[in-house]
């Protein structure tokens, strides 16, 4: 190999080089669409609202009495196409229905479906005499008439029929 081709090996490998390093069109058109995607996104759930704005239209559309139950602390609220949602509070919460409390924790999962909340999780219920001590977890609630229906998984406590009209603000 003479010094002619060894400085053509190099002038080959030099443009192979520029070539590779030349921007991809197709890679720098993918990255804009998904940059607008993500920018698009962003304004939709702006347009819809507050966290907890958005919580009590999703329950409230779902025949959930929540309007006084859940706070203005609400940090994010997810709800998605199948029914799934995910809310998070600043902190943990106590509503009162009649003698009877109910325990939010700062995240509480679950499907909404019309007039119920199912596979929950994140949510609980007093015992008897409202004792937290003996908290079962809600694993369902259904709205029935003037009546919530909770389904623990807490045999002390059991399942329980509460009236709406003494729903209280959460403290």
């Amino acid at each position: 190999m003479d010094c002619h081709d060894g400085a053509m090996a190099d002038r080959i490998l030099r443009e192979e080089s520029k070539q590779t390093q030349k921007s991809d069109p197709v890679a720098d058109l993918e990255a804009v669409v998904q940059a607008r995607s993500v920018e698009a996104q962003t304004e939709y759930v702006r347009s819809l609202g507050k966290p907890a704005e958005r919580a009590v239209a999703a329950l409230q559309s779902a025949g959930i009495p929540v309007s006084r139950l859940l706070p203005s602390e609400v940090v994010s609220f997810e709800h998605r196409a199948d029914g799934g949602f995910i809310l998070k509070l600043a902190r943990e919460l106590v509503v009162h229905i009649g003698a009877q409390a109910l325990l939010l924790g700062t995240t509480v999962t679950g499907i909404i479906g019309q007039r119920e909340l199912r596979q929950l999780s994140g949510l609980r219920v007093s015992g008897p005499g409202g004792s937290v001590g003996a908290a079962g977890r809600v694993h369902r609630l259904t709205v029935m008439g003037a009546e919530v229906s909770l389904k623990s998984d807490e045999s002390a406590v059991g399942d329980q029929r509460l009236r709406t009209q003494g729903l209280s603000d959460a403290r």
